[in-house]
């Protein structure tokens, strides 16, 4: 078993509905970056990673993760 490094993420538990909304947050070419940024947070807590991995797949400082 992979042992994850950093601080772990607050969970975030989200319902169908919500997730897809996000993921097409993501998809869609005209959502705004701060949304696209945001919902990679939320998706990226809500399956388990740990802070230091969401900020590596959003491209955000640590600050912005943990607000």
């Amino acid at each position: 078993m992979e042992k994850k490094i950093g601080r772990p993420a607050f969970k975030v538990v989200l319902s169908d509905n919500d997730r897809k909304f996000l993921e097409g947050v993501l998809r869609a070419t005209t959502s705004p970056q701060s949304h696209v940024t945001r919902a990679k947070i939320a998706l990226g807590a809500a399956d388990g990673l740990s802070q230091d991995e969401i900020i590596e797949l959003s491209s955000v400082s640590g600050f912005a993760v943990s607000k």
